[in-house]
């Protein structure tokens, strides 16, 4: 073996939430230091049968800036934002991390209850 490498199984969220008889989540936290994209495009795509319609809130940490030089890094970040809109999430909070000040921003999504009334 590679002694670099180290094996691991890995897990999809929805197969833990089956495993621990799970059917919704609160408050999902995503912190995955520039991989954020990667992980949630799919996820958020029209054919994925994750349940988002089971989760509450979404805080996630995206990396936008010099430490992860992508291009188009701001258009992905729209995009993550538009899919997340179309699964019926709104942004409600957004701010800079103050600890990393090379464009690391904290967003807060929620999905409203059915009938639950918002400020307006």
């Amino acid at each position: 073996m590679d002694p670099t490498t180290l094996p691991i199984q890995m897990r999809t969220l929805a197969s833990l939430m089956r495993a621990h008889g799970d059917s919704t989540i609160d408050v999902l936290k995503i912190d995955v230091e520039g991989s954020e994209f990667s992980i949630l495009e799919p996820l958020l795509s029209a054919d994925s049968n994750f349940p988002w319609h089971n989760v509450s809130q979404i805080l996630i940490e995206t990396h936008v800036g010099i430490r992860f030089p992508l291009i188009g890094e701001l258009e992905r970040t729209q995009r993550l934002l538009q899919l997340l809109f179309k699964r019926g999430f709104l942004l409600f909070h957004r701010e800079n991390n103050v600890f990393e000040p090379t464009g690391v921003h904290e967003l807060a999504l929620m999905r409203p209850a059915p009938g639950e009334l918002l400020p307006q």
